[in-house]
């Protein structure tokens, strides 16, 4: 009787019908609405088509989770709030992001690791681990790998604009701007703002005005001017924008940080209308 009082608790004043609460029902989940959000991203096809051009720089014979699923798990803790690496570490036992992940929900099965994804998120590989630790050129890959992945994404970002719209829009507003982005540590290239009285990033995004759908996220220095490298961002859009819908007009939106005289040259140059600060 003991074990069964344990089990279960019973409610005995409701009535002819006894009801019974029991704390033995399994794993249960909260973050179901994620459901949702795969059930939309999954036949667009969005994170496996980024998994297919992103370069695996890890060794084959290491390889437990493929590129899709390390992306996949990343994506969903990141939309269900779990930004930390060891958040995984409990998650990857989730029945629901098992089933995110294309996983069947056994604890038989669990996801990877959160020093798995960070490897991954870092481009680090041991491919090089018989070099003299005096002789590897390991920063140097994980720079380029880092640098190359941003590239690839920020021209998917624009690719995946223009294959879901339904009708070639007559008008596209770029809206661009500077956002700070703090640091807690001694992260390379952060630094001290003056303006934002913080060490940070200071990264560029590049949305559609209409819609808000993001077109570029470049990570920058902290210290640079907002404007640095937009006149080269805004370009590779427009370019891609208007090969797409030739007779687009585009128009370029941003607050003051990026009124400098090589942004009004590159709009005016190029037929851009422009609203500047």
């Amino acid at each position: 009787m003991a074990d069964e009082r344990e089990a279960h608790f019973t409610l005995w004043n409701l009535g002819p019908q006894q009801i019974h609460l029991a704390f033995d029902g399994g794993r249960i989940v909260s973050d179901a609405g994620l459901l949702a959000v795969r059930a939309l991203e999954k036949p667009l096809g969005v994170i496996a088509e980024v998994a297919r051009r992103l370069p695996d720089p890890r060794a084959p014979q290491y390889i437990e989770h493929s590129v899709e699923a390390l992306l996949t798990q990343a994506v969903y803790q990141l939309l269900a709030g779990y930004t930390d690496h060891n958040d995984a570490q409990e998650l990857r036992q989730d029945p629901l992001f098992q089933i995110l992940a294309d996983v069947c929900p056994e604890a038989e099965n669990p996801l990877a690791s959160g020093s798995t994804l960070a490897r991954f998120q870092y481009a680090y590989t041991r491919r090089q681990a018989e070099v003299p630790l005096a002789e590897r050129p390991v920063l140097l890959e994980q720079r380029a790998a880092q640098c190359q992945r941003i590239k690839i994404l920020n021209d998917y970002l624009v690719e995946l604009f223009i294959r879901t719209r339904r009708t070639p829009p007559a008008e596209v507003i770029l809206d661009a701007d500077a956002s700070d982005d703090p640091v807690h540590g001694q992260q390379a290239l952060s630094g001290y703002h003056g303006y934002y009285r913080q060490h940070q990033y200071l990264p560029l995004f590049v949305y559609d005005g209409a819609t808000g759908f993001p077109l570029a996220a470049w990570l920058r220095p902290g210290t640079v001017h907002a404007s640095l490298g937009a006149a080269d961002i805004l370009d590779g859009i427009v370019r891609r924008l208007r090969a797409a819908w030739p007779g687009v007009r585009i128009r370029v939106r941003s607050d003051n940080g990026l009124a400098v005289p090589g942004l009004y040259e590159y709009c005016e140059e190029h037929g851009l209308s422009y609203a500047i600060g």
